[in-house]
Order: C-alpha cells, then sequence, then structure tokens
C-alpha cells in the first residue's frame, strides 16, 4: 500500500520488489522463501504472486518502474519533462520505507516482511 497525501494505493507487493532492483524472478523467489522452503503454501504463494505480475504483462524492472510512473504521474505532481521511469523512481524511493536510503535494502525488509505476514497468517 501507497500513501500520497490523503490518497492510499494497493500495489502487488511483487511489483514493488521489481521495481525496486533490476533483478530475475528467480532471485525475488529465492530471497522470499529462503528459511521456509519446506512451505509448500507459501512457495505456491509466492509463484502465484509473480506469475500474476506476468500475467499483467510487467518482466522487467524497467517496465515495472515505466507501469507505476505512468499510473502515478499525476497523484505525485511529477514534471512533464520526467520520464514515467524517473517518477516511477521518485516514486520508490520517497514512498517505499523513507527510512531506507538504499533500493537493496528496502528489497530485502520488504522480503523479512512478507516472511513475517505469511507466519502470522498461519498462526
Amino acid at each position: 500500500m501507497l500513501s500520497h497525501g490523503k490518497n492510499m494505493s494497493y500495489l502487488p507487493v511483487m511489483m514493488v520488489l521489481k521495481a525496486l532492483l533490476p533483478v530475475t524472478d528467480l532471485y525475488i523467489y529465492q530471497n522470499c522463501i529462503r528459511g521456509f522452503e519446506e512451505d509448500l503454501y507459501y512457495c505456491g504463494c509466492v509463484q502465484t504472486m509473480l506469475r500474476e505480475l506476468h500475467d499483467e504483462g510487467l518482466h522487467t524492472h524497467e517496465e515495472c518502474l515505466e507501469f507505476l510512473g505512468r499510473v502515478f504521474r499525476k497523484r505525485v505532481y511529477a514534471m512533464e519533462w520526467e520520464t514515467d521511469r524517473q517518477v516511477g523512481e521518485s516514486l520508490m524511493q520517497n514512498t517505499v520505507l523513507i527510512h531506507l536510503t538504499e533500493n537493496k535494502d528496502k528489497f530485502h525488509m520488504i522480503c523479512l516482511m512478507i516472511k513475517k505476514l505469511f507466519q502470522a497468517a498461519q498462526d
């Protein structure tokens, strides 16, 4: 969920992960399931979330950033000369885990948060 001003928007968590770092789906999958490789339900959920992103036609880091920039351009009051990718990068920097400065740290924190959420939901 992203909050900008009084507007709240829900984004697929895998889209956020892909927008943060230019990594493969395998890297995302391995980081999300690390420590839970034996939990078939959880592994299946992560695979489904990645697959749904591909069903939307978002396959790469650049495509995710451009999509986010295109969708949120008017909400974040971006300049006309900024590309969709620049708007997406700005969105990731200024609205996702703003206490962390490095995208790699944000990526790993979100992976940890996903694991914790699934643990809490299963208990």
